[in-house]
């Protein structure tokens, strides 16, 4: 068992008083000839986790990974496939002895670690990082109690056996107290008065089987069983072992591809926030429900492994302090950014790199702010016209052309993607943002380089042209060498629209005039065939044609 790790509230140490003087401590020395276990390195944020201990800590002892067998492939398969096909580990291959597989999975009992592993774990682990979860946002509560909650207590109590632990790094969210307006770095009760195994036990009793949605009373508040089960654990970990585990709580908010590493602008999960950008430089996304007023808090994920490894040495240096205990990974605070200068700076740079695979025209008035009942009637006016329509005639398109029908399913995606996040893009929140900076300036000097937490250092308009290179290279496997090739393309695309658009007006126009004004109510404007209004409304859509040549034929070039 393992000493008792003070929690005493009373000992403070405030940024405002670090003395210039106090020894730093160091990142690779910290690592060095370590045993580290990691959860749900399969994910987004586990794979660039690995990468970076692989590439700047490479002198660890061994790298102990918890991955779960799937109905084909053993959890050895899994590892061996995602070190081979992953472009994160092209360079890493000479360091592939330092891994090994653990056949486990986070939503059975104990893990469902053999004997024989879970000893292996006991004697030799130094370091934990635990960032396996469900990271959906719908579903029965019971899916989220089981990888998210219980999951995490059955770690915990595999940590107590640990011999020689020295840090445990919970990855957990900004949002598991997204009902407040104010988020201070602290642990907080779901509810208070109450004992959380009690309380667990009752939430499992009344709504296991249930699937939550927004304003139900079981959320507490929250949007969704997520934030509540990210929320559960950490109380769990406060209350059961927070006095005798060496464990950091990390909480990074809205985690996006990354900045500089691996490499700029690299992502491989369509989901979230990536997913509707993705969508939206397709053409196929042409309405997100935001408020292009408030401030999103979006974190490179470089940035998030940056500060976990930080947060791991830290847990176990002398510096340490139970204080700082909770640490936000955000930028909202120091380095902030509007959703609608966010969507600017995208729209800038993927109308000169667009993809090979775009479909029609990024839309420019992308938001709604979905607050009145004239803006809910417009979205939804918005979803069937301007998608589902969409996609019902693409998809009849590629029937016709014997190539089998996709786009619905992405739109009905996009649909529900968009009602899940409407929580978040709606709103902003004040998160406390002062542990991070604190732990980061106790880095060694010539170190912080390699291990940057600085998000102050984050341009924005860098970072939109990375991300959507990032989105374009990564997600879509598109080469570089078809940029011309999609810029006639995007060029083609436009003209057509245009000109379907002058079509669709002049024909509204005609059967507005001929049928509505004349044949029903019986109302001539003029006795002319030719009446000023014909003039101004034909001279208007002369116009556009010659705007959608002009527009055709004018040089792309762009560099950045």
């Amino acid at each position: 068992m393992l000493p008792n790790y003070s929690t005493d509230d009373n000992v403070h140490l405030s940024s405002s008083s670090i003395d210039d003087n106090l020894e730093s401590f160091s990142i690779t020395d910290f690592y060095k000839d370590k045993t580290i276990f990691i959860t749900g390195v399969t994910g987004f944020i586990g794979k660039v986790l690995l990468e970076k201990i692989l590439r700047k800590c490479s002198s660890v002892r061994k790298i102990y990974l918890l991955i779960r067998p799937n109905s084909s492939e053993s959890c050895h398969e899994r590892l061996n496939k995602m070190l081979t096909t992953s472009i994160l580990f092209k360079n890493h291959q000479d360091k592939i002895d330092l891994i090994q597989a653990i056949d486990g999975d986070i939503t059975v009992k104990d893990l469902g670690i053999s004997e024989n592993d879970r000893q292996r774990l006991i004697e030799e682990v130094d370091v934990v990082f635990h960032s396996a979860a469900s990271i959906q946002f719908t579903g029965v509560l019971e899916k989220f109690i089981k990888q998210n909650i219980q999951g995490t207590d059955s770690l915990m109590r595999l940590c107590q056996n640990m011999k020689h632990v020295q840090s445990i790094v919970y990855v957990s969210t900004a949002y598991g107290n997204c009902h407040l307006n104010e988020i201070k770095e602290k642990i907080y009760p779901v509810v208070n008065d109450q004992d959380v195994e009690v309380y667990l036990k009752q939430l499992i009793e009344k709504y296991s089987d249930h699937d939550l949605c927004e304003g139900h009373s079981a959320l507490q508040k929250r949007p969704n069983p997520y934030t509540l089960s990210k929320a559960i654990a950490e109380w769990l970990i406060k209350e059961k072992y927070q006095s005798t585990l060496p464990i950091i709580v990390c909480r990074p908010s809205i985690v996006l591809g990354s900045h500089k590493e691996p490499f700029p602008g690299w992502c491989d999960a369509i989901s979230g926030v990536s997913g509707s950008f993705l969508l939206l430089g397709l053409g196929i996304g042409q309405k997100f429900i935001v408020d292009k007023t408030k401030n999103p808090d979006l974190i490179p994920v470089d940035l998030v492994v940056n500060s976990l490894i930080v947060c791991g040495a830290y847990r176990a240096s002398s510096h340490y302090s139970p204080e700082r205990n909770v640490v936000h990974i955000n930028t909202s605070t120091l380095n902030p950014i509007s959703w609608g200068k966010f969507f600017q700076l995208c729209f800038n740079f993927e109308r000169h790199i667009p993809s090979i695979k775009q479909v029609r025209p990024v839309s420019i008035d992308f938001s709604n702010n979905y607050s009145t009942v004239f803006e809910k009637i417009c979205y939804k006016f918005n979803q069937i016209f301007d998608h589902l329509l969409f996609a019902v005639i693409f998809d009849l398109i590629c029937m016709i052309l014997g190539q089998k029908p996709f786009m619905l399913k992405i739109i009905q995606v996009f649909h529900k993607t968009m009602f899940e996040l409407k929580f978040f893009s709606l709103r902003q929140w004040n998160f406390e943002h002062e542990n991070m900076p604190f732990i980061y300036k106790l880095v060694n000097e010539k170190e912080r380089p390699s291990f940057n937490c600085d998000v102050t250092k984050i341009e924005w308009e860098d970072f939109c042209f990375g991300m959507c290179k990032g989105l374009r290279r990564y997600l879509l496997k598109d080469p570089d060498t078809t940029y011309e090739q999609a810029r006639r393309r995007q060029n083609r695309i436009y003209l057509g629209f245009r000109l379907f658009a002058v079509f669709k007006y002049f024909v509204f126009y005609f059967l507005c005039k001929k049928y509505l004004l004349q044949t029903i109510l019986g109302i001539t404007l003029y006795s002319l065939p030719l009446s000023i209004i014909d003039l101004v409304i034909y001279s208007y859509l002369i116009r556009s044609v010659f705007v959608a040549f002009i527009s055709f034929n004018k040089s792309k070039s762009f560099e950045y």
